[in-house]
């Protein structure tokens, strides 16, 4: 380990890094008995009594010991900057680092004096799949976070105020930054890097290959707004036939993905086209039947995902369909699995964010995958007759697989690929006003951001809302839904 940012606590002005790295094997310092609690205790006695020389705010154990109550982690609350801030992150799969980064930022969070978000007012950050604190340490749609909340921020700056966070200020055995000019990798410290001066003098005119900086003519080196060391410019004929050169601030570098996307512009400053923006959540998007909102950047409606599942034609089924089938928590219908691998019942004001229950379309999925298993019911209710149609990726359904591959179905939020046991999308509408999050169907407006847009686009950002909870000890677990417990 060298550091936790830039990617974990990014939107802090701290940095972690390791003083000390201790690789024990099996002589780990903890009690084997499987309780949690007590191996961090038996964590601080180790750390009181053989790393009190050491120079650090808070020392942490990273350990693939899986404990009985199934935890992520445990941390003393704040208590950095003291013999006792310790904390334990479990690790069950070292092919994912970043999973264990997230669960060691948490960690430290509590250590720092930060508490959990959930049941606290206006705890957002700007990452849709949610934030550190969380006690929940699995993010939205399975995504690991990497923020922190405006709550847990407060709660940081309020431990410096008080002068418990003291030791932070310093900066114990920095890390040197390692630079290396003509590697082809812009280090920090660096605006360009091309490589050999060979290769500079081929494929990059705009770098200087001996010092990997601009060269004095060049006002960029690559990217969509940079054109042979200069940033896009758009060409005007004045009245009498003269053309002007203008540095261009408003050429799009970037189109709108789908109606719910933004298109983005050059900002007149740098050759790299600007971060992408999508409209807010919660604005209009789909046809008038569909009543669809925006959700971070997509249009989730029953329509898409139906004929994305089977074919040109399908729309969502009737909700006599959803009462019947999602309610019994089976095969053919359900809200998710829980951790013994059993199908959870909808309840009824849930049942239209279980299953993707469909029809019309194609006999069969269009998607073909292994192990697939699809449903096709025709159901009568009195007079009426209705089709029902559910299919399921059985394989992603299997609790071995690692949840990676989990995660890939939804290709981090790309409504192109369906969410695991193909039930609907987070963002789903099923009620005026109301979306599904994770299989609930709950008011939009805690999702929709109240904050002005950097633009006159109506682009923004936001969390998800949380449940309350509170414990002596700080843990994180998964919730009910996630199969791997973190």
């Amino acid at each position: 380990m060298t550091r936790v940012p830039p990617v974990y606590g990014q939107n802090t002005t701290d940095s972690v890094g390791a003083v000390v790295n201790s690789l024990r094997g099996n002589k780990a310092p903890i009690h084997k008995d499987k309780d949690i609690g007590y191996a961090l205790s038996s964590f601080n006695d180790y750390t009181s009594r053989y790393l009190f020389t050491v120079d650090k705010d808070t020392t942490q154990l990273l350990t693939g010991e899986v404990f009985d109550g199934g935890e992520a982690g445990i941390a003393v609350p704040a208590t950095v900057c003291t013999t006792k801030s310790v904390g334990i992150s479990v690790d069950i799969n070292p092919y994912e680092p970043h999973l264990l980064a997230g669960t060691m930022a948490h960690m430290i969070g509590h250590n720092i004096g930060m508490g959990h978000d959930d049941g606290r007012e206006q705890c957002f950050c700007k990452d849709w799949h949610g934030c550190i604190m969380a006690k929940s340490i699995v993010g939205l749609e399975n995504v690991q976070p990497y923020k922190f909340s405006d709550c847990s921020m407060a709660d940081y700056v309020d431990r410096l105020r008080t002068g418990s966070g003291q030791c932070l200020m310093n900066r114990p055995n920095e890390l040197p930054v390692r630079r290396t000019c003509g590697n082809n990798v812009v280090d920090e410290g660096e605006e360009c890097d091309c490589g050999s001066i060979e290769t500079c003098e081929t494929y990059d005119p705009c770098c200087d290959p001996l010092t990997c900086k601009l060269k004095s003519e060049s006002r960029c080196a690559s990217g969509p707004c940079c054109d042979n060391c200069r940033l896009k410019v758009k060409v005007c004929k004045g009245p009498l036939g003269n053309v002007a050169m203008l540095q261009e601030k408003g050429i799009i570098c970037r189109e709108a993905s789908n109606e719910c996307d933004l298109p983005e512009q050059c900002s007149g400053e740098s050759g790299e086209c600007p971060p992408d923006i999508h409209k807010k959540n919660g604005s209009p998007c789909g046809s008038d039947k569909d009543k669809g909102k925006c959700f971070h950047g997509y249009c989730p409606t029953l329509t898409a995902q139906c004929e994305q599942l089977w074919g040109y034609g399908s729309i969502g089924a009737a909700q006599q369909c959803f009462d019947i089938f999602n309610s019994k928590g089976s095969i053919h219908g359900h809200c998710g699995k829980d951790k013994s691998d059993n199908y959870l019942e909808c309840s009824p004001e849930n049942v239209r964010c279980g299953s993707l229950q469909c029809q019309l379309g194609g006999r069969y999925p269009a998607l073909e995958k292994k192990d697939q298993q699809f449903y096709r019911t025709i159901t009568n209710v009195g007079t009426e007759e209705f089709e029902c149609k559910f299919a399921g990726d059985f394989l992603c359904a299997r609790v071995g697989l690692r949840r990676s591959i989990l995660r890939s179905r939804e290709a981090n939020g790309d409504p192109d690929q369906l969410p695991p046991f193909g039930l609907v999308r987070s963002g789903t509408p099923c009620g005026d006003n109301l979306i599904c999050i994770n299989q609930s169907c709950i008011a939009i407006f805690s999702h929709v951001t109240q904050e002005r847009c950097p633009t006159n686009s109506a682009a923004a950002d936001t969390a998800p809302t949380r449940t309350s909870a509170s414990a002596s000890w700080a843990t994180a677990a998964p919730t009910a839904r996630s199969w791997w417990r973190r």
